[in-house]
């Protein structure tokens, strides 16, 4: 979270990770709250992917995760968290 607080600046909406297979991940992110509208609105259309949302976003800045990709894993059902552990 340092690393990405250190990086985010006022102009940007956003600041995420991009991990070592060049995937830019949306969690841990530092998210401006101009941009709660927008989440909303997508969560009332049932659009629920993080990843097309971050390709909306006007102003984004992603930077190199300084770990090793492992760590992100998608976990969205129960048999996710199985195969995580």
């Amino acid at each position: 979270m340092r690393e990405l607080i250190k990086n985010h600046q006022g102009q940007q909406q956003a600041t995420v990770f991009r991990d070592m297979r060049n995937e830019v991940q949306p969690f841990p992110g530092v998210y401006e709250s101009t941009l709660s509208n927008s989440l909303l609105e997508e969560i009332q259309a049932e659009q629920l992917s993080m990843q097309e949302f971050l390709k909306r976003i006007p102003v984004l800045k992603v930077i190199e995760a300084p770990f090793d990709a492992e760590l992100f894993a998608n976990i969205n059902e129960k048999k996710d968290i199985k195969q995580a552990s």
